[in-house]
């Protein structure tokens, strides 16, 4: 498909986005799974591909990625918090070890495995270099897409 020709409709979430799809405003979204499992449950979805770098397990396992078919590229939905960029050191350490603690819970882990999201912690340093890198490949992805000038 030549993306180029596509009019591309901006949500601030992909819960919108689904929303306008399941209303037959759009054709096409490019959602996180979490949005998805419910309409993928009850057939009103349908789910082209997966951008993570393996299947998902659950409602989208017969989905095959991107890769699968013939795309080379690989992209995950992040959850975060975000906090004023002036933290000190003291205050970063102190809410790292409470998400540290949260994402080990039963309850965050049986949420995440409700809406089929894989669980991955990332400190505040993990979090800023894995930003830094998806920054960073983003415009070469857009590039050959065609979707930038």
């Amino acid at each position: 498909m030549d993306v180029s020709r596509l009019t591309v409709a901006p949500f601030r979430a992909s819960s919108e986005s689904v929303a306008a799809l399941m209303g037959g405003h759009v054709d096409v979204v490019s959602a996180s799974s979490a949005n998805l499992v419910a309409g993928i449950k009850n057939g009103t979805l349908r789910a082209l591909a997966v951008s993570s770098a393996s299947r998902l397990k659950g409602a989208l396992s017969h989905v095959p990625t991107w890769k699968e078919q013939g795309v080379d590229s690989v992209f995950t939905s992040v959850q975060g918090t975000l906090f004023p960029k002036n933290l000190s050191p003291e205050q970063i350490r102190f809410w790292d070890e409470q998400f540290r603690r949260l994402s080990g819970s039963r309850e965050w882990l049986e949420t995440l495995e409700q809406y089929e999201v894989t669980p991955r912690f990332m400190d505040h340093a993990q979090a800023t270099a894995f930003v830094r890198e998806e920054l960073k490949a983003a415009p070469a992805l857009l590039r050959e897409l065609g979707l930038n000038k």
